[in-house]
């Protein structure tokens, strides 16, 4: 009898089921390669172009990102949305459910924050980067500038911005320009050591050179202050500057010991005006225009613009030596010369303790350079 050689329909059907699984793995393991590839490919572009763009912020001073030199893919547009001055966001449009998964796996060393997190149906993801492309650093939610940090404002999207970025020391241990950050020999690290305080008050003795002169074309000042007691020719801010054998004054005073605002320099009549004492005032002076509010009292002051001597604050410059000092408290000023922020001043508790001032602008302390010590709400 003769014997069949073969396979039986088992075997082959064993056989088939194999192929059918191995070929399913190969499938699913080169849709896993192409999706990886091409979220390589999106990260790769993002990270060129936020390169690109902090390069423009920081290095260059651009209020906007200009990415249209940069050759975009058409699979997935990535577009560039300004947030406020310090943070940006990096749109990737168009971007498959599977590929996004690969990408949220993946992470952004450099961005803030990624969304959304669940790779949704709108096939758009969402890169936060600060300008500096660190990514410690976090919009931080404000209804008004004491909920930022000393260096932060809060802009009108409800979010601080500018806040005091905490950089790594160098070899030296040195932590860059901003004055109040400093080495921290116990965590090793750059801290912000400076703690913002209501206000600084004067007693009669100190006084601050603002390192401007005031010049009353190109200038807008905003002075938050109160005088806490009579003293005779008290000076909030001001200067007095001779040209061309005259000598003029600018600032604001208290009018001998009368308790009255004055005088005619800034357009406000003397004896007119009396002075609650520790009363909060908002002293505003408009380029220009050249009018003085004082709250609600209107002046039109009339003087040069002063180029030698820098405008003190709680004393008069009297041609470059202090002299009326007051007795007063000043929570914020802040002076712009032709529509740019020059000086930012807010009262902060300095890293050595000295009670001073800090210059949001320049990011440098701005201390006492008359005697004795400014007093602040912590002393109360």
């Amino acid at each position: 009898m003769k014997t069949e050689n073969g396979r039986s329909m088992v075997e082959m059907l064993g056989v088939l089921s194999i192929m059918g699984v191995l070929s399913t793995v190969s499938v699913w393991g080169y849709s896993q390669a192409i999706n990886n590839h091409k979220a390589n490919l999106i990260l790769n572009e993002l990270n060129q172009q936020i390169h690109l763009c902090s390069a423009q912020l920081v290095m260059q001073n651009k209020d906007v990102c200009d990415l249209t030199d940069f050759k975009n893919n058409n699979l997935w547009p990535i577009s560039v949305k300004k947030i406020d001055d310090d943070f940006f966001k990096m749109i990737v449009s168009q971007v498959p459910q599977k590929v996004c998964r690969q990408i949220l796996n993946k992470g952004m060393a450099l961005a803030s924050s990624i969304s959304p997190n669940d790779c949704d149906e709108t096939n758009q993801i969402e890169f936060l980067f600060h300008k500096t492309l660190n990514p410690q650093m976090q919009p931080k939610k404000c209804a008004s500038d004491t909920d930022c940090d000393i260096c932060g404002t809060c802009s009108t999207n409800g979010y601080c911005q500018n806040e005091c970025l905490i950089p790594l020391p160098d070899e030296q241990n040195n932590c860059g320009e901003n004055e109040c950050i400093v080495y921290n020999e116990e965590s090793q690290s750059c801290q912000n050591a400076c703690e913002q305080v209501a206000y600084l008050q004067a007693t009669g003795t100190q006084y601050i050179d603002t390192g401007y002169p005031y010049q009353l074309s190109r200038d807008i000042v905003d002075l938050i202050f109160s005088y806490t007691e009579s003293k005779e020719y008290q000076t909030i801010f001001g200067q007095n500057e001779t040209i061309d054998g005259t000598t003029y004054f600018f600032g604001l005073r208290e009018l001998q010991t009368t308790g009255t605002f004055g005088p005619l320099s800034l357009g406000i009549q003397s004896n007119k005006y009396p002075i609650e004492w520790g009363k909060k005032y908002h002293l505003h002076i408009e380029k220009g225009s050249k009018k003085t509010y004082l709250d609600d009292i209107t002046g039109w002051p009339d003087i040069p613009d002063f180029s030698r001597n820098n405008a003190y604050l709680y004393a008069t410059n009297n041609n470059g030596g202090p002299a009326y000092h007051s007795k007063a408290k000043v929570y914020s000023l802040k002076w712009n010369r032709n529509n740019t922020l020059i000086r930012d001043f807010v009262p902060v508790i300095a890293p050595d303790g000295e009670a001073c001032m800090f210059d949001k602008v320049s990011k440098k302390l701005f201390k006492n350079s008359g005697t004795g010590s400014f007093k602040t709400n912590l002393d109360e």
